[in-house]
């Protein structure tokens, strides 16, 4: 009997396994991160810098001084050092024994919230933080701000001015308190200021930004008018969260960006550390004014009082949030940080207010002086409007810097 012969097998061709999420997240945000990311040399004006800055609205700045460990670990270590010598607080745990946790009698934590931004007197007037802002101002003056001006502003008179700001020391395990996608404001600003915002890492492990590139030139240079953020509709949300750019800033880097740009805060458990995360944020304005963004008379006094000072978006920061003070479990948690954290009678508890009174006043208080030394005078020229700087260049120690000159 005949046999039909066999059918040639035809086999299917392989389909190439699919990358994981994770993988296709991690992909698009290392080719976001180089697209930004510019190697720069202390002292040497970056052309290519400046000019990724105006396109993209975003920059990360790679100074090969301060990417090296030995640099940002030591200013991690004098930050943390200069926290535990706050007088404002009883109890100066070591960012190492902070706790996420609110218990009678064993809060340690700095601040309160998820932001995590300690905005009390002594982080804006303790010397080490006044000398990481100059030195920050050093690190970008010449190698990024002085082409920007010399491309993109040559025709006018800009000066730049370095606009005070704070450390954020987020408790290991802590999730950030997510922010939709927004611009910062500044409703102080002149007509035609260039405001940038930023931060400096001072983690072992890599920080994320997250912007939409190349939004800034829609929102640049007309006055704003409310203070913090200016917020989008959902409609706009949900386009901007299509085109999400998540960009990595390594230990020791600082990013610089618009402060125009479309960006946001994600509030994932990914964000979270297993150690506390430590950042210094920065800003700077490039203007044709000789006025400092904030009347100059109040900045002076809050510099003498050492009380807390002004950010670029003409807010007070606060000590705690405002929910704190409205729902019952916040307010617990916010009784146990006060009482454990603060010294009696060191807090402004008033609605508008929530935080420290100046070091002056707990000087007169306390009866005892916990005030920092006097600024000089190249620390108060710094706040103001100037082509000419004198500034603390780093060196290859981490200790030493060099005081002088830099001009726009």
């Amino acid at each position: 009997m005949a046999t039909k012969a066999a059918r040639p097998i035809k086999l299917k061709p392989r389909l190439r396994a699919s990358k994981s999420r994770k993988t296709r997240d991690a992909e698009a945000t290392a080719a976001a991160t180089a697209a930004v990311r510019v190697s720069l040399t202390l002292g040497q004006p970056s052309y290519e810098a400046a000019r990724v800055l105006h396109e993209h609205g975003v920059l990360v700045c790679r100074i090969s001084e301060l990417v090296d460990p030995a640099w940002w670990s030591a200013w991690r270590t004098q930050c943390e050092e200069a926290v535990r010598s706050f007088p404002e607080f009883k109890e100066h745990p070591s960012f190492s024994d902070l706790r996420r946790e609110y218990t009678d009698g064993g809060t340690r934590r700095y601040c309160v919230g998820g932001t995590s931004f300690l905005g009390n007197p002594s982080v804006f007037h303790h010397p080490t933080f006044r000398k990481l802002r100059s030195i920050l101002t050093a690190a970008l003056l010449d190698t990024v701000f002085t082409p920007f001006r010399a491309l993109f502003l040559a025709d006018k008179p800009y000066k730049l001015e370095c606009l005070v700001e704070r450390i954020m020391a987020r408790v290991a395990g802590d999730l950030p308190a997510a922010e939709s996608w927004h611009v910062d404001t500044s409703p102080s600003r002149r007509l035609g200021d260039v405001i940038f915002g930023g931060f400096l890492v001072l983690d072992p492990e890599p920080q994320m930004f997250s912007c939409i590139k190349g939004t800034h030139p829609k929102h640049s240079s007309a006055p704003d008018h409310r203070p913090g953020f200016q917020v989008f509709s959902a409609e706009q949300q949900a386009s901007f969260s299509a085109r999400r750019c998540p960009i990595s800033v390594a230990p020791g880097e600082i990013v610089l960006f618009y402060q125009d740009i479309v960006h946001e805060v994600l509030g994932n458990r990914a964000a979270a550390r297993p150690f506390t995360s430590v950042r210094q944020f920065v800003g700077f304005r490039l203007t044709e004014s000789d006025d400092p963004l904030h009347p100059l008379d109040e900045t002076l006094r809050r510099i003498a009082d050492q009380d807390v000072m002004r950010i670029k978006s003409d807010q007070l920061p606060p000590l705690y949030p405002r929910a704190y003070t409205m729902y019952s479990k916040h307010r617990t948690n916010l009784d146990r940080f006060l009482h454990d954290m603060t010294e009696d009678d060191a807090v402004n508890t008033h609605v508008n207010v929530r935080n420290f009174w100046s070091l002056r006043t707990l000087s007169e208080k306390w009866r005892k002086n916990v005030m920092y030394p006097a600024y000089e005078p190249h620390e108060l020229e710094l706040l103001r409007p100037r082509t000419t700087h004198w500034v603390h260049y780093p060196t290859a120690d981490p200790f030493v810097t060099e005081l002088r000159a830099a001009r726009l």
